[in-house]
Parts: C-alpha cells; sequence; structure tokens
C-alpha cells in the first residue's frame, strides 16, 4: 500500500454507484484532505482502474452492494491488492457485521445522512496522519504481536514490537515519540502493571496513551491497570470494531490534549511558544544546565523599524511580516531549544550547550535569513532585517541572562541595526 508524504496527497479509489451519494463524497474527500480520488461506478470499472493504474491506491471507499456485485465482492477484490477499505452500506444486520469485520476492512459506515460523510471524510484523514503515529505493542507472545500488529497497520499506524518490559523500555528510549503503547499483563521478568509503572516515570498521559490488554482476570485486574498509569483496558479475545475504537479515541484524546496545551503555550499569530511558556520551561532548562554544567545562549530578537512597516504597509502586513520572522528563526533551531514570541516584535532564543563562536554563528544565520526575505503583501514587496542581542556562557538565572541579551539588542539597534552583538554572560550573573 502506497502512504502519502506531506508533498503527496493521498490516493484513494472510490466505487459507487449512486452519482448524488458518490459526487458528494468525492468532492469533500479532495476540498477538506486534498484527496486525489479516482471513481469507479462499479465492480468492473473499479477491476479496469486498478489494472491500469501504476501506483497503488492508499486506501478505498467502497459501497458493499453494487450492480455487478451485490453480495460485497469488491472487497475482496481491494484486499487481495493489498488496499485497506472503508465499507459504505445502507444497511447491516450482525451477520453482515460479522462478515465485514472477519475481513481486514478499515471500518465500515451506514448511509444514514450527512454525517455519513463526515465519517468517510474523518477516517480519510485520520488514516492519511497514522504512519506519523508510532504505536509499541509489548507482548512476549509471537502470535498475540502479530495480531496486534495486523490490525494496526491496516490503519496504517507506524508499529513497533518488544517482547517483554525491558526490551519496551529500551523501544521507548530510542522512540520517545511514541503516542500508543499496548500492553500485556503476563509478561516474564516484570508484569504489564510494573511495566507501566515505570512508563509513567517519564512518560506524561498527556504525551503518550496506554491500553492495558489480557486473556485472564478479573474486573480488579483492569482496576490494577488503570491505577498504574494505563488509560485504557481491553479483554482478549476483542472485537475487532471495539479495538479501533479504543485506539482511535487515545489518539484522539491525546491530540485534543494537545490542541489545549498550544493554545496555552503558543502565540496564536505566529505558532512559536509565547512568553509565558518560555520563561516556564527556560527557567527549568537554566536550572538543568546549572546543575550539568553546561553552557547557555539567551537571545532577544527585534524586527527592526517595525512600527514604520505598520504605518506604511498596514497592520495586516505587519502581521505577515511577523509570521514571516518567526518562521525563519523557528526553523533554525533544534527541538530542545525554545523559541518565542515575548509579545509585539520582540522574539526570545534559549539554547543549551552551544559555546559563543557557534552561537554568534547561528544567530548572525537568523539574521541573513531575515534580510534576505522580501514579504510580499498584495503588491507591495516589504524588506525586513532584524537586531539581536545574545548573551552565552555559564548558566544563570534566565531573567539575569534575558537582561544581559536585552542590553545588547540595545547596543545592536544603537549600532545601526540588522546586526548581532553577542558577549559573554557578566560574571556576577553567571
Amino acid at each position: 500500500m502506497s502512504e502519502p508524504t506531506k508533498h503527496q496527497p493521498p490516493a484513494i479509489l472510490l466505487v459507487e454507484d449512486s452519482r448524488f451519494f458518490g459526487t458528494i463524497v468525492r468532492d469533500r474527500l479532495v476540498s477538506e484532505i486534498g484527496a486525489q480520488v479516482s471513481w469507479a461506478r462499479s465492480r468492473g470499472e473499479a477491476l479496469e482502474l486498478l489494472s491500469n493504474r501504476q501506483e497503488p491506491f492508499f486506501m478505498a471507499v467502497l459501497d458493499l452492494n453494487l450492480p455487478d456485485a451485490p453480495d460485497g465482492e469488491i472487497v475482496d477484490d481491494l484486499l487481495d491488492r493489498g488496499i485497506p477499505p472503508v465499507v459504505l452500506t445502507a444497511s447491516m444486520s450482525d451477520t453482515t457485521r460479522d462478515v465485514i469485520w472477519s475481513k481486514r476492512v478499515v471500518d465500515y459506515v451506514l448511509k444514514e445522512g450527512p454525517h455519513a460523510i463526515d465519517s468517510v471524510v474523518d477516517t480519510a484523514r485520520r488514516l492519511a496522519s497514522n504512519p506519523g503515529i508510532k504505536v509499541l505493542v509489548v507482548d512476549d507472545s509471537v502470535i498475540a504481536r502479530a495480531q496486534l500488529r495486523l490490525l494496526l497497520e491496516v490503519h496504517h499506524y507506524h508499529v513497533l514490537e518488544a517482547q517483554d518490559a525491558g526490551r519496551g523500555l529500551e523501544q521507548l528510549e530510542q522512540h520517545p515519540d511514541v503516542k500508543l503503547t499496548l500492553v500485556d499483563y503476563h509478561m516474564p521478568g516484570m508484569n504489564g502493571a510494573e511495566f507501566i509503572k515505570q512508563i509513567r516515570k517519564t512518560h506524561r498521559r498527556e504525551d503518550l496513551a496506554i491500553i492495558g490488554v489480557s486473556t485472564h482476570g478479573s474486573g480488579h485486574l483492569s482496576a490494577r491497570f488503570l491505577k498504574s498509569g494505563a488509560n485504557d483496558f481491553l479483554y482478549k479475545p476483542f472485537v475487532t470494531e471495539e479495538f479501533y475504537c479504543r485506539v482511535v479515541e487515545n489518539i484522539r484524546s491525546l491530540e485534543h490534549l494537545r490542541r489545549l496545551e498550544d493554545m496555552a503555550t503558543r502565540d496564536f499569530l505566529t505558532g512559536l511558544h509565547n512568553r509565558r511558556y518560555f520563561f516556564d520551561t527556560g527557567r527549568k532548562l537554566c536550572d538543568n544546565a546549572l546543575r550539568r554544567n553546561l553552557d547557555v545562549a539567551v537571545a532577544m530578537l527585534d524586527i527592526d523599524h517595525f512600527k514604520r512597516i505598520n504605518d506604511t504597509y498596514g497592520h495586516d502586513a505587519g502581521d505577515v511580516v511577523l509570521a514571516e520572522v518567526a518562521r525563519t528563526i523557528g526553523g533554525r533551531f533544534r527541538r530542545s531549544d525554545v523559541v518565542a514570541r515575548l509579545g509585539g516584535e520582540e522574539f526570545a532564543v534559549l539554547t543549551t550547550n552551544m559555546e559563543q563562536e557557534a552561537a554568534e554563528g547561528i544567530f548572525d544565520e537568523v539574521r541573513g535569513g531575515v534580510q534576505a526575505l522580501r514579504v510580499q503583501v498584495g503588491e507591495a514587496t516589504i524588506p525586513v532585517t532584524v537586531s539581536c542581542g545574545v548573551s552565552c556562557g555559564p548558566a544563570a538565572e534566565l531573567e539575569a541572562l534575558l537582561n544581559h541579551a536585552d542590553s545588547l539588542l540595545y547596543q545592536a539597534k544603537n549600532g545601526g541595526r540588522n546586526r548581532v552583538v553577542c558577549a559573554p554572560t557578566p560574571e556576577e550573573d553567571a
């Protein structure tokens, strides 16, 4: 199966004989997730499309009952070619549901109204983003791991495995961006509940969801999992539909928490961290650098003559300039660095374990990158420059470093602007 990239929209095969319903589904997939949709109105057309196409489809959306495939034959056609389908149907009996879930389908959607199309689009959008979501399966049973891997890969998740708790901890250390962990209870050396306690020492609930899984035990076992730090629990054997619902809801909860966190810690206009985040996180990083005897660099950057830009081109243009400068600044630094908009046209950067010579070179690159910008607003091309003050040296209190950087920024402004002034942190502040 073909996985879309950031530069490649998902290729989706739509098989639907209803012109009205098919048009709506196609248009929504194209407009809302940028999908490349190939529409077939029968099984025959779908097979012809498949035989003439070189690149595989990422997924399919198909009607279960077509005029030339009344018993869902099209589902097997696609599965045989490794294309996971979302099944559309006007009705669903228990028998039909069991048959559908016995196959490796993504989901089924009942054609019961406008919300059915919402479900199709939401599922397609989620599948397109799932390749970037890492899921760790920890179970000592090879068969159980293979079963979970198969189910997860139908939804395009990036799946990692571990056969015991020790290897599970190693995987989490090597892949700190894992978003979901499925953990069996009975494992050699360390059971699932103890393993979860170890995970929670380093991974917050807001960053990593954990689902406990077991074939044995009672309600006390699920309570033990949850009290140890799990977000959810499943007894095996589970229903495939329930499994997917639990996985999706746990991922969705993480995404919701991240959005709330971003709203509280990020600047709405530029997407950079805000003043509150800079001071809260910056103090912790400075304290940690002080304990480890690491150098830090704290910089203040200010857009030159920003009031003149607003007065000449308007505040909307000023907002575009702010966003472009923020993108240029933020794109140059490491994930471990803190880049923030403090307010107005002022930005701040905190880096750790960076010596003065390296810091001076990097911030001059940033200055040059901003100078190279030609911000286009309507017919106007707006030139932009920044001035920068950088305080470098042994870690100290964040406020002292920031005050020193601010005084260096003042020197850069008085020296003609569009320049970087970098100096060691005064000894009384270090």
